[in-house]
């Protein structure tokens, strides 16, 4: 809430320009869907066993 409200005051002054505001929101965005994906990704590997490595795969072409 804390960053929101600065962010919000930063825009209200126009220190930082709506479309600046409007880009630092999008990445954000993806920050935050792209730590999600990558949170779900290793709970999902966490339970899946080790297997070997199958050397004919990455040698043969």
């Amino acid at each position: 809430m804390k960053i929101a409200t600065a962010f919000l005051a930063l825009v209200a002054r126009q220190e930082i320009t709506r479309r600046k505001a409007g880009c630092l929101l999008f990445l954000f965005v993806h920050l935050i869907s792209g730590c999600a994906a990558l949170n779900n990704s290793v709970k999902f590997y966490q339970d899946q066993p080790r297997r070997p490595i199958n050397w004919r795969e990455y040698t043969s072409d």
